[in-house]
């Protein structure tokens, strides 16, 4: 069953009454930036909307050089060691590009997300990078140990 004109219906709702500027591409992606507080000043978010399910990702506006392949093997283990234990959400990385963004799916095959669902998840989403944005920027821009890293990011929680 295609659920997405309900999805997109929770979307318009949720973006429309938080007074977001946001695009709508053709590929059923909705885009808006967030401010945050934290080393990572604000990030773009994208809220992709299929036929039972939606994505909703926040992409850090920071990339280790792919090439560098130590720098890449610190990140991915900043990754790994932040992605532990996490409950809502995660941390992925292009490998090719070096690209980060923190992600979060909602499966909407039997209940459909409301405008308060997403806002929770933007939020988490917003949080995952005000925590961890700090590290990201250690392991990339300062050559910080991740498992250092990591610890400084989890000592603030």
């Amino acid at each position: 069953m295609d659920n997405s004109a309900q999805i997109h219906s929770s979307v318009e709702e949720f973006l429309t009454s938080r007074n977001f500027v946001y695009k709508k591409d053709s590929d059923n992606t909705y885009s808006f930036q967030l401010r945050l507080h934290g080393v990572l000043h604000s990030c773009y978010f994208y809220i992709t909307v299929r036929e039972d399910d939606v994505s909703i990702s926040a992409d850090l506006e920071i990339e280790p050089d792919s090439e560098d392949k130590d720098l890449m093997d610190r990140v991915y283990e900043f990754i790994c060691r932040a992605n532990f234990g996490l409950n809502i959400g995660h941390f992925e990385i292009d490998p090719e590009y070096g690209d980060i963004n923190a992600r979060f799916y909602i499966n909407a095959t039997e209940t459909i997300p409301t405008a308060d669902d997403i806002d929770s998840c933007v939020k988490a989403l917003g949080n995952l990078v005000e925590i961890y944005g700090r590290g990201f920027a250690s392991v990339i821009l300062a050559g910080a140990d991740a498992a250092e890293a990591i610890a400084q990011c989890e000592a603030n929680m």
